[in-house]
């Protein structure tokens, strides 16, 4: 915890800190108020302004009268410490205007009072904030344990892959398969019988016309001369 004054309290307000502080009284410390039930600082007053109390803070029963001061006219009870029985604040019933916003709320004096902040203190919460980052850094020893699992999935998976290729009969991409090699020989082999037949009949047809003594063939020698016509 951290003691802070009034100045460091207004600074912590202004930031919007969000650690919650608890207000005790400087003569016995003794808790009397928390952040929860701050209201704000009363500069003219010089008061620090709460809207609930702890039990061990009393609240008088005469009826005082404010005659100087910013506060002049009004009206207020006295708060006293149960423990060290010191005063050390007040409750307004009455107030001029100005200070409507404080009125039956609880009025501590800045100068009995101080306040420890819950929490770690800014330096030590920013180390603890390194320090987990520290904490959260992969070792080698984790690195390396990380490494032999994703190894042996791997592996693992090379091992499932081989035997689908195997169940399939399955080689090499760049190769086809040996069961469809068989396939197109034997595609090929069925297929030839038909080109050598149809060799086959353009010769047989070739040879008997050749042979067939009805069809005549062509003479050989000089072609005959035409005979001169004579006109008279």
């Amino acid at each position: 915890m951290t003691s802070v004054n009034e100045e460091q309290g207004k600074e912590a307000e202004a930031e919007g800190v969000s650690n919650p502080y608890v207000t005790f009284c400087k003569g016995c410390r003794i808790i009397i108020a928390d952040s929860f039930t701050f209201l704000g600082f009363e500069d003219n007053l010089k008061m620090a302004i709460f809207y609930d109390k702890s039990d061990e803070i009393l609240c008088g029963d005469e009826l005082n009268l404010a005659k100087d001061g910013i506060d002049s006219g009004s009206t207020f009870k006295l708060l006293t410490c149960s423990v060290c029985k010191i005063e050390i604040g007040r409750i307004y019933n009455s107030t001029p205007q100005a200070l409507d916003t404080i009125r039956d709320c609880y009025a501590f004096y800045n100068d009995m009072i101080d306040h420890y902040i819950l929490g770690p203190s800014p330096e030590a919460a920013s180390k603890y904030r390194y320090r987990e980052q520290i904490m959260d850094t992969p070792t080698a020893h984790g690195l390396l344990v990380h490494t032999r699992k994703a190894q042996h999935v791997i592996c693992k998976l090379h091992e499932r892959i081989v035997h689908l290729e195997k169940l399939l009969d399955v080689s090499s991409p760049f190769h086809a398969p040996s069961n469809q090699q068989e396939i197109l020989d034997e595609n090929a082999s069925s297929q030839l019988p038909c080109v050598s037949k149809i060799n086959e009949s353009s010769e047989t047809s070739n040879v008997s016309s050749s042979q067939d003594p009805s069809i005549p063939k062509p003479k050989r020698g000089r072609p005959p001369k035409k005979a001169n016509v004579s006109q008279n």
